[in-house]
């Protein structure tokens, strides 16, 4: 699941920043 780099542990691998 790519989200916002918000409040997650890690969106994914892509979505970091």
């Amino acid at each position: 699941a790519k989200y916002l780099a918000t409040s997650q542990p890690r969106p994914d691998s892509s979505g970091s920043h």
